[in-house]
């Protein structure tokens, strides 16, 4: 399977359709949950993935579980609009977050009881998180369709009767394959415009061949990716590229929500919070771009590659390293690596990370001093000496080497778990996760691995590239104007018997002339 991603182009009346199928979905969804929970809560049903019941599956007798199909033929009635919205569309779509909201659910309440159990239960939709619908596309009916320009347009499934939204302009690459009779496919309204995610099988699928370099382990730390045979990374913090746009643009959301009462529906509200959302969105796109091109590079020469099984929603809980953490993405960097080994039959492991930087990676001498005691090493010893070998340590590559070490010695005895594809295990017990290489089909095709470059991160303009220091000044000196600013406005003002205004420094000034009133404020 393979996911392509494609910008839509829809005209004003295409946009205003889709963004009406999204409210109606929106709220077709919370109708359903809202039945879902009470019915799960009046007779008790299990927390699972299957609560609901099928779309075409007729109900059994005594099954208590609300059956999706038959809210939909209700809801008819009553909307409209779901008239307008083909019924395949809305029950994939509904079916498939109710799943994954109970799914979700499930997980979280596993062995809980009282008021515990509900802190995970599924929330209804505003219109800000229900941003998608799905469908798929069957033959004959094509997914794409040309003009005799050759630009391509996307076919979207519309109900007997009803409007049509028509076939939407989109941007595609040509090396993109054009069968797209079987797919599945996800319309997805982003804040710099529509998209389509495409998600197809395909017959003919290209793999890599065996990677030229056997085995590596990966260290990743604030600001560079560390391998073992001493190869370093720079990861780019792309959220201080724009630090001075995102900064301004959240003090002005702030001030239009100060400033109006009603900011729900303001206008100005709206517009400062597109705008940024634009540029969060900008930023994330190249952050990913730039993971890309890291694993591509690391999939094209190891064989078998081993990371560090980390929990960054507990580390971001570092208050002085959250910022710097979350701007790198290392959990959506270890999903992309482990995908793309996936895709080419390498061999992808998670080793437990305790004492990966402390431990020898010559004679395995382990320094367990804790804070406060003498040899403590701690985030700012980034150069240490083993006092048995007396080996000089750089810390990170010291980390990768034994990354590799355990990931190797787990592959070669075989202690390690197996872990399905895309679904990572918090807790392994101590154990080497593994996700073993994958066979490939028949009909794949084999091609010579690409010879890729390092890749080098992209120059930062000179201008953007602040130290703390001059940050700092550069707010003081901002908030020293504003008080100037708010000074000037406090200007006492004196009104004379003939209506002219004089403004006054906050002095009391005498006046000679007795026919003159002056009023101070």
């Amino acid at each position: 399977m393979k996911t392509f991603k494609v910008k839509l182009y829809p005209t004003e009346s295409q946009s205003r359709r889709m963004e009406q199928w999204l409210i109606t979905l929106q709220r077709h969804y919370n109708r359903v949950l809202a039945i879902t929970l009470w019915t799960q809560r009046r007779y008790n049903l299990p927390v699972s993935k299957s609560i609901c019941g099928g779309l075409k599956t007729p109900k059994k007798d005594g099954d208590k579980r609300p059956y999706i199909y038959g809210i939909y033929v209700a809801a008819k009635r009553r909307n409209q609009f779901l008239n307008d919205i083909p019924a395949d569309t809305v029950n994939q779509t509904i079916q498939s977050r109710i799943e994954a909201a109970f799914d979700k659910w499930a997980a979280a309440c596993k062995g809980k009881k009282g008021e515990d159990f509900f802190k995970g239960q599924p929330k209804f939709a505003n219109r800000d998180r229900f941003t998608s619908f799905q469908f798929r596309t069957r033959p004959p009916r094509p997914l794409f369709t040309y003009d005799h320009k050759g630009r391509r347009y996307l076919n979207i499934p519309n109900a007997q009767g009803a409007d049509k939204i028509g076939p939407i302009l989109c941007s595609l690459s040509p090396d993109t394959p054009s069968d797209f009779t079987k797919s599945f496919c996800a319309i997805q309204r982003e804040p710099d415009g529509w998209y389509a995610c495409i998600v197809i099988n395909l017959e003919n699928q290209v793999r890599w061949d065996k990677a030229p370099h056997g085995v590596v382990g990966i260290d990743v730390n604030i600001g560079s990716i560390d391998l073992s045979d001493g190869t370093r990374i720079p990861m780019p913090f792309f959220a201080d590229r724009y630090r001075d746009e995102v900064l301004r643009l959240t003090q002005k959301l702030a001030r239009t929500r100060r400033e109006n009462k009603d900011w729900r529906s303001s206008k100005r509200y709206a517009d400062a919070k597109k705008r940024k959302a634009v540029l969060e969105a900008r930023i994330t796109r190249e952050r990913k771009a730039w993971h890309a091109n890291v694993v591509a590079w690391l999939v094209s020469r190891y064989d078998r590659i081993y990371v560090e099984n980390l929990e960054p929603k507990n580390m971001v809980k570092n208050k002085h390293l959250a910022k710097a953490i979350s701007s790198q993405a290392w959990g959506h960097f270890f999903e992309m690596l482990e995908m793309k080994c996936a895709e080419h039959g390498r061999i992808f492991g998670r080793v437990p990370p305790s004492y990966t930087s402390k431990t020898c990676s010559s004679c395995g001498w382990v320094n367990k001093a804790k804070p406060g005691e003498k040899g403590y090493m701690g985030l700012h010893v980034r150069q240490w000496v083993c006092p048995e070998c007396q080996t000089h340590h750089n810390r990170d590559v010291n980390a990768a080497k034994n990354i590799c070490a355990k990931g190797e010695e787990a592959f070669a005895t075989g202690n390690y778990e197996k872990q399905e594809l895309g679904k990572r295990k918090a807790k392994s017990n101590g154990k080497v996760l593994l996700t073993e290489r994958t066979e490939a089909k028949a009909g794949t095709i084999i091609i010579p691995c690409p010879t890729l470059d390092l890749p080098t991160p992209p120059n930062l303009p000179a201008h953007k590239r602040r130290s703390k220091a001059e940050w700092s000044a550069k707010q003081r000196a901002e908030r020293a104007r504003r008080r100037n600013k708010n000074a000037k406005k406090e200007k006492l003002t004196s009104v004379d018997l003939n209506g002219q205004k004089k403004n006054f420094n906050g002095r009391k000034e005498k006046l000679a002339n007795s026919t003159q009133l002056s009023l101070f404020c």
